[in-house]
């Protein structure tokens, strides 16, 4: 095992009751911003709300559980350099390859199950933009709100969680499960568990969560700009 993963003093409950957390403090929040604003909003205003306040609750309560339970240092859930040169260099490089891999395997899904997905929510926002800010918008989503709240829950919560009841391997596979799960998206389950793998690969290999971070934001980036060109010039 990598020893520069900390074992967690938290537990799969508190994984579950964060999770409970967050998307309950999500809709209540939102409703409330909403209220307080007592207008109608932009779509992409709503959006852009909507994943901050989603990001600041994954990173508040989690924090808020280890700070309860452990040492309240958010290097307990893998928010630490080590060797920024080198976790920034696997970030980028890992991101790369996720990108041709989830592809790829979402060809292969494409082919096996001739069922025409529904763009993911911030996909689907971009493929709706008209305006610079329109598209400023599922960028800074897909691309930087997106990767941090998740990988602070997924690869810096859970899965420490998991690795210490199972073991690496099945540790990394049921984290990268969870995580596809929970996208909601059964056609896209497969290519999101094996990016959801390579991410959780990544964070065991450095213990660093600025890799998977990174690797994410790239990934998801990489996808929003082909998303983008295919809409202009398709």
């Amino acid at each position: 095992m990598n020893q520069k993963i900390i074992s967690p003093s938290w537990n799969f409950f508190d994984v579950i009751i964060t999770l409970i957390f967050v998307y309950t403090g999500s809709y209540i929040i939102g409703n409330a911003v909403s209220s307080i604003i007592n207008k109608e909003i932009s779509l992409f205003v709503r959006y852009l709300l909507a994943g901050t306040v989603q990001t600041l609750l994954f990173i508040a309560v989690t924090y808020g559980v280890i700070f309860f339970k452990g040492k309240g240092n958010l290097k307990e859930i893998g928010m630490k350099g080590i060797n920024l040169v080198e976790n920034i260099r696997k970030g980028v490089g890992g991101g790369l390859i996720l990108f041709i891999i989830v592809l790829f395997s979402g060809f292969i899904v494409s082919f096996l199950v001739p069922i025409e997905p529904k763009p993911q929510p911030f996909a689907e926002l971009l493929l709706k933009a008209d305006t610079p800010f329109e598209i400023f918008v599922p960028f800074f989503i897909g691309s930087f709100l997106a990767p941090l709240g998740e990988e602070v829950y997924f690869r810096g919560f859970v899965y420490p969680v998991l690795r210490k009841k199972f073991g690496v391997l099945k540790g990394i596979i049921i984290t990268a499960l969870f995580f596809a799960a929970l996208h909601f998206d059964a056609v896209r389950f497969i290519p999101i568990a094996v990016g959801g793998i390579g991410l959780t690969w990544l964070y065991e290999n450095t213990g660093s969560l600025i890799t998977p971070i990174i690797a994410h934001s790239l990934w998801n980036t990489l996808m929003l700009v082909l998303l983008l060109a295919a809409s202009v010039y398709v």
